[in-house]
C-alpha cells in the first residue's frame, strides 16, 4: 500500500493497520468476470483478489496517481450499483454487514479518558476507539 497510496516523504506516510480479510474474489481465466468463490472445475485461478479492512489514523496523507481519482461514496450509493462501480466494489456493503459499527460523539470537554463506569461499561478504550462487551466496535468522535 505504501507504493500505491502513500506519499514519497517518509514523515507523511500513514501508519496502516491491516485488519480482517472481508472478501476473496477469483478470476478463473482471462475473462473480465470475477467470482466470490473458486469454481469447482478450476484448480488454479488466474487471479485472486482479496479485500481487507484498513484502519486509518485520524489524520493521514494519501498520494493518488495523476491517472486515477479518489472519490468518497457512501455505502448506500454503492449498494446494488454493480453496473456503475463494478462487482467487487458493489459487494463492499454486503461484506461489511457482518461488522456492527457504533459511532458516538465524545464529550466537548477536551478528550479526557473516561472510566469504564462513565462509558457505561463499554470495555477497553484506546485512542477514542474500543470494543464494547458485545464485541461491537465503538468509535468516539470529539465535537
Amino acid at each position: 500500500m505504501d507504493t500505491l497510496l502513500a506519499p514519497e516523504a517518509e514523515n507523511m506516510k500513514p501508519d496502516w493497520h491491516i485488519g480482517d480479510c472481508v472478501g476473496t474474489f477469483y478470476r478463473p481465466n482471462f475473462d473480465t468476470l470475477v467470482y466470490p468463490y473458486c469454481p469447482a472445475h478450476i484448480e488454479r485461478p488466474k487471479e485472486i483478489k482479496r479485500q481487507f479492512v484498513v484502519n486509518l489514523p485520524e489524520k493521514a496523507f494519501l498520494a493518488i496517481p495523476k491517472n486515477m481519482r479518489l472519490i468518497a461514496v457512501p455505502l448506500f450509493e454503492i449498494y446494488d450499483h454493480a453496473q456503475r462501480y463494478g462487482p467487487i466494489i458493489a459487494s463492499v456493503p454486503q461484506l461489511l454487514s457482518r461488522y456492527q459499527l457504533v459511532l458516538s460523539s465524545g464529550d466537548a470537554g477536551g478528550g479526557e479518558e473516561k472510566t469504564e463506569e462513565e462509558r457505561g461499561g463499554r470495555g477497553e478504550k484506546q485512542n477514542g476507539r474500543g470494543i464494547d462487551d458485545d464485541g461491537k466496535l465503538a468509535i468516539d468522535f470529539d465535537e
